[in-house]
């Protein structure tokens, strides 16, 4: 899939699979959305990438048939503004379900890249023989849960105190679309 450009007033951003030479800039994104929300998996200085490694999973993704990983960059700030990425298992019995993660610099969120990213996404997943897909939400991301109900997701399940925050313990709903 070709890239995407849009311009949304001032700002200039392209949508496109993500490649090796992202790399530093996934490292940037990753602390920026562990600093601005709890929303993400990771506190703050958790995560222990280092450029080489981020180069490694990027080149592995490419060249995986089980992994697609999408981002939003702004072109004029040479920044990544979020991303979205799947991946499934080469098991015959689970190779149809694909698990997602979003995470969109809060500064770019409410602008439809959430909804652009899983799109773009989705085809993927629809080419490569994926007929589910899946995400972990807490339930306390109002706005995500949003997206995913307006993109056609359900929620299945709910896991109680799930996630370990400092305010407390969050539970944590399981979605999925069937496509």
């Amino acid at each position: 899939m070709r890239p995407i450009d849009c311009m949304q007033g001032t700002m200039e951003t392209t949508l496109r699979r993500a490649s090796e030479s992202d790399a530093a800039g996934f490292l940037d994104l990753w602390d920026a959305l562990d600093s601005e929300t709890e929303f993400m998996l990771f506190e703050p200085g958790e995560r222990k990438a280092t450029l080489d490694a981020q180069k490694s999973r990027l080149a592995n993704a490419n060249a995986s048939d089980n992994v697609q990983i999408y981002v939003v960059e702004d072109v004029k700030k040479g920044l990544l503004a979020g991303f979205c990425a799947g991946s499934r298992t080469s098991n015959f019995r689970d190779r149809h379900s694909l698990h997602i993660v979003v995470g969109i610099r809060q500064a770019y969120t409410g602008r439809s890249f959430g909804f652009a990213l899983l799109s773009h996404l989705e085809k993927w997943a629809g080419d490569h023989e994926v007929s589910r897909l899946e995400l972990s939400v807490m339930v306390t991301n109002t706005n995500a849960i949003a997206l995913y109900k307006k993109f056609g997701f359900k929620v299945e399940g709910t896991k109680s105190n799930a996630v370990f925050l400092k305010s407390g313990l969050v539970d944590e709903h399981i979605m999925a679309k069937h496509i």
